[in-house]
């Protein structure tokens, strides 16, 4: 039998971990071990926890710790756990929630939320059947195989309609050559990609190595903070968050910065990442100058080229929001063609069912009350009602399991904290056992005793003479107590 063992890693299995990350069809940068790092800065703490099967990892995940009032730490899995294979992940992922569970009592959390690259096929640009086709089919359709979330909803996790990183993607499959990538691209698009290189646009590459690239990365924060200024708002990273990204890759092709420049004059720069599965340009930032010679669909196309060229599989367009005042920056990359897919976003594993509730309501409220006054005010109940329902779920389900549904017997087990102990019985066949339990609220008492008066072929019940101790001393049936106690 294979033995199969859940640890956190440290530094030392840094390298076996990226190549693990390297190579998964679910795995990106936010899952490799510098990027745990960069969180650092920011006031997140890493945890890197992996499934050992025989000595190699078949699972791992990076759970990024951050402190929440009065609710102990957030942990969140930014597109993990990360494996190899859905077989891997079947019989990884009871032992990963085993000892997170165990785990939280020590790092303080009450929920794991993941959010592993999984989500539905919503359109394909490309649906004839031929070969290319099914091709590109196969190549990206681990990120919305069913079986993959049935596995973590067997799990016990929960999805929970949020989202941290964006839900709305767009891929292309980079094993096919250049001339059909190209021919996914809209009329339009394939025309401003070439008139930029009839321009003389130029695109520069620099990697974390680059004797320019502090210098260079000045540059691209400022056309950032325009871009920023343009979108009116926009969220941005600060400049030495920046600088430490490329420091923490440095002596790695897993990075680059791209610029695009046009008389001596950059115009549009972006950060491109990848590994041997997947890549992508998530940051970028652009002066609006010299539109008319279309630089940003360029530097998007030299990006997609310098991923595949590096034997990346799939380009990943990182996000698009439809529908938003965005959408002129969604539209440029639709514009690209492509495979659409929606994630799940956010799956939440509660440990803590109350802190839990108390968390997803405060995430709920902050971004829902900006909504209309009434809507906010009927969905407010329902999450308070929620709420209200949990606190009590875990107290009344354990008095309930006092007993048995058969009429025969009676089922003793250790309930939540109390001021009062009731003796009872557990009945067995021709032995009868006393047990000690705790019951939280006194007035119990009245739905035990009860319960058992209904049971006439039941043997007598010895009830412990607590009742000095009772809150209600005036209750009703305080003298039922005393006659039918010993």
């Amino acid at each position: 039998m294979s033995a199969i063992k859940v640890k956190i890693l440290d530094g030392q299995d840094q390298q076996a971990w990226n190549r693990f990350v390297d190579f998964s069809p679910w795995g990106d940068i936010l899952q490799m071990w510098q990027w745990g790092e960069l969180k650092k800065t920011q006031g997140w703490k890493p945890l890197r926890i992996g499934v050992i099967k025989d000595g190699f990892l078949i699972l791992a995940a990076q759970i990024l710790l951050k402190p929440v009032p009065f609710l102990g730490n957030y942990a969140h899995v930014p597109h993990g756990p990360v494996f190899h294979k859905i077989e891997d992940l079947e019989l990884a992922l009871p032992h990963f929630v085993e000892f997170i569970t165990h785990l939280s009592k020590t790092y303080d959390f009450a929920v794991v939320e993941i959010e592993p690259k999984i989500g539905k096929l919503v359109e394909n640009l490309e649906l004839d059947l031929t070969p290319q086709t099914q091709e590109k089919l196969n190549n990206l359709s681990h990120f919305y195989n069913p079986k993959v979330i049935e596995i973590f909803q067997k799990n016990k996790f929960q999805i929970t309609g949020r989202n941290v990183e964006p839900i709305h993607k767009l891929y292309y499959d980079l094993d096919e050559v250049e001339d059909t990538l190209l021919s996914h691209c809209h009329k339009n698009t394939r025309y401003n990609i070439k008139l930029a290189q009839k321009k003389g646009v130029v695109i520069t590459e620099y990697l974390p190595d680059s004797p320019q690239i502090k210098q260079k990365l000045t540059e691209f924060f400022d056309l950032v903070k325009i871009t920023q200024d343009r979108a009116k708002g926009y969220p941005v990273r600060d400049l030495k968050t920046y600088v430490k990204l490329f420091e923490l890759f440095q002596g790695t092709d897993n990075l680059s910065l791209f610029e695009a420049s046009f008389n001596g004059e950059t115009i549009v720069m972006n950060i491109s990442q990848r590994n041997k599965f997947w890549s992508s340009s998530f940051y970028a930032g652009s002066n609006r100058k010299y539109t008319n010679v279309k630089a940003p669909y360029l530097i998007r196309w030299a990006s997609i080229l310098r991923a595949k060229q590096s034997g990346s599989k799939t380009y990943d367009f990182w996000g698009i929001v439809p529908s938003s005042k965005h959408a002129g920056y969604s539209d440029h990359k639709l514009s690209f063609g492509g495979t659409r897919i929606d994630n799940y976003g956010l799956l939440a594993l509660p440990i803590n069912p109350i802190k839990y509730e108390l968390w997803d309501f405060a995430i709920w409220a902050r971004t829902e009350s900006k909504t209309k006054t009434r809507e906010f005010i009927f969905n407010s109940k329902r999450k308070i009602g929620n709420l209200v329902s949990s606190l009590f779920k875990s107290t009344k389900s354990k008095v309930k399991q006092i007993f048995d549904k058969k009429p025969s017997v009676i089922t003793s087990q250790k309930a939540a904290e109390t001021t009062n102990q009731l003796v009872i019985a557990n009945i067995e066949p021709q032995e009868i056992k006393p047990e000690i339990i705790e019951v939280k609220n006194p007035l119990a008492v009245v739905e035990i005793t009860a319960k058992i008066e209904e049971n006439k072929d039941l043997p007598e019940i010895k009830v412990a003479k607590k009742l000095s101790k009772l809150k209600n001393k005036n209750h009703p049936k305080k003298n039922y107590y005393e006659k039918n106690s010993k």
